[in-house]
């Protein structure tokens, strides 16, 4: 027996958009603070799994599994994917993560608000979870010649900012030719591949900003 479930981005309407928001960002902050949850989020990010599927490909034991993968699905971090029958006639529950990779100014123009917010706290989450993650087991060393870290910010006016945006959405689009590039090297010339994470990011500041940047703003390793 399976029974799927729907893929959930429309927001509750009737509930207070402002103090709804404060839950996400409590939520999206729970789920990135314990290792555990942090690898729960990375497999999941990879496939839809169960408790048990996750226990043993974790060597995690499967109460400790069991308890935070329902933290993360009462916070709606992950969501219900399907109900299946599994070994010995028992109910197994099948999580994934609750974002896509990208999302198009269309797709966010048909949510309201408070769906839109919940966009933005699962691809938050999901990216930061991966980068935590390869941090954490040292995966982003500074002898790495391919490393990338950058951030900083911008002093931008609204032409500047949609230049911005279509600068990082053609960029998006040269990686998954890169990566399609890259998959046909794999397969007829044998080369080794691996995951890489690549995040793009562009958002209004939360403070004013001094006109200086500063020293540690733009790092390219």
């Amino acid at each position: 027996m399976r029974v799927r479930a729907k893929g959930r981005l429309k927001a509750d309407t009737g509930r207070d958009v402002s103090a709804a928001s404060s839950e996400m960002g409590d939520a999206v902050s729970y789920a990135l603070g314990h290792r555990i949850r942090l690898d729960v989020l990375v497999a999941l990010n990879e496939k839809e799994q169960s408790p048990a599927e996750l226990s043993r490909r974790l060597g995690i034991t499967m109460s400790k599994i069991q308890h935070h993968v329902d933290e993360l699905a009462a916070r709606a971090s992950i969501e219900l994917a399907e109900v299946r029958q599994g070994p010995g006639n028992v109910l197994e529950h099948v999580y994934r993560a609750v974002s896509r990779s990208q999302y198009s100014a269309g797709d966010m123009a048909g949510l309201d608000a408070l769906g839109q917010r919940v966009v933005v706290g699962a691809t938050l989450q999901n990216s930061f979870a991966e980068h935590l993650a390869a941090f954490r087991e040292d995966a982003m060393r500074g002898d790495d010649p391919d490393l990338v870290l950058m951030w900083n910010w911008f002093h931008l006016d609204e032409e500047g900012r949609r230049e911005v945006r279509a600068e990082l959405e053609a960029s998006w689009r040269r990686m998954q030719a890169i990566e399609a590039r890259s998959t046909a090297r794999s397969v007829e010339e044998g080369k080794e591949a691996r995951s890489v994470v690549i995040s793009s990011i562009a958002h209004p500041r939360v403070r004013p900003a001094p006109a200086d940047r500063p020293p540690f703003g733009s790092r390219l390793y």
